[in-house]
């Protein structure tokens, strides 16, 4: 019974490679014609010699690799050489996913793992794309909103002079259960003078706390976006901070480990024009991670860009600048 499966195996696959050898014969007429045209330029290449050729069985290739990735044969011609394995992987499941070969092109990017096997990161478009296709309703909870951190703000008691701290209280620290400033903080704003400092240190006092002063900054920026799907039950809010970006790779600044991330591009004049950038990259990621969540069935072997940029074991098939998916 055994030899017998064998036996059909082989001769399937036999039949498969006869096929495929009277494919090539019937694209002799085409690739020929391919050839003789400016739409050979796209298969260009220079031989050991370093002279420009064009080979038959590179035209021949593209179109066959294109019709299995549903792609017609003049399509795969157009593309000429870019219709590598990495291309053609990123098209095949941009079709699983009803993209149009082009925009799977550009918006789907490939990886390799040590192994040597292919896993993709979508863009953040594309995953707006299938939140749309699978009716998941997001709700933006914060955009780009501060995250404010508390320093305490005390006198120095050898100069007398007023210093602040460079680390800021803990929450726990600085908030009651309620989410208030606890009572013996005191946030130093507009309008807060020395009659109210004392006034809360006599409060304080009084009731056996020890006052605090502080001063209040922007430690980090925060979007929050709330989906949910109804056909699945999935209902969870997802939040990406600029400081996870930095860490991450995808923003410059200081990580928490206390490496500096540089811009990889000329910085935008303006501040307004940073404000946008971090603004959009934000709920990009927001979008990336909350798609994955609740649209697993569609975004299996798929990275989000920053697991992708963070990976000691994956590897970029092309240079691609991942600072501006969105």
């Amino acid at each position: 019974m055994g030899n017998d499966i064998q036996r059909v195996e082989a001769s399937s696959i036999v039949n498969d490679v006869n096929q495929l050898v009277e494919v090539f014969k019937s694209l002799e007429e085409f690739v020929k014609y391919i050839k003789g045209s400016t739409f050979a330029n796209g298969f260009k290449k220079n031989d050991d010699q370093g002279h420009e050729v064009i080979e038959d069985s590179d035209i021949a290739i593209a179109v066959m690799l294109g019709a299995e990735a549903g792609l017609k044969p003049m399509e795969s011609v157009m593309l000429g050489k870019r219709l590598n394995m990495d291309k053609y992987g990123a098209i095949k499941l941009g079709r699983s996913l009803g993209l149009d070969y082009n925009v799977a092109m550009s918006k789907i990017f490939t990886f390799q793992t040590p192994d040597g096997e292919p896993t993709y990161a979508l863009s953040a478009e594309i995953y707006i794309y299938l939140c749309n296709m699978y009716h998941v309703k997001r709700t933006t909870i914060k955009n780009n909103e501060p995250v404010y951190g508390y320093y305490v703000k005390a006198r120095n008691t050898d100069t007398n002079e007023v210093e602040t701290s460079n680390v800021p209280l803990d929450d726990d620290e600085a908030f009651d259960e309620t989410g208030n400033l606890r009572k013996n903080i005191l946030w130093l704003r507009t309008g807060i003078g020395k009659a109210e400092i004392a006034a809360h240190k006599a409060m304080c006092d009084n009731e056996g706390l020890t006052s605090l002063t502080v001063v209040r900054a922007v430690k980090d920026r925060i979007t929050s976006v709330r989906f949910e799907r109804k056909d699945t039950g999935y209902d969870e809010v997802i939040s990406y901070t600029r400081q996870m970006a930095i860490d991450a790779g995808l923003y410059p600044g200081i990580t928490s480990r206390g490496t500096i991330i540089r811009n990889k591009k000329d910085e935008p004049a303006g501040k307004d024009n940073w404000m946008r950038m971090e603004t959009d990259m934000l709920m990009a990621r927001v979008n990336s991670k909350g798609t994955r969540a609740c649209v697993p069935e569609r975004t299996i072997n798929t990275l989000s860009v920053d697991e992708a940029i963070n990976s000691d074991n994956l590897r970029p098939t092309e240079d691609v600048d991942y600072v501006d998916v969105k």
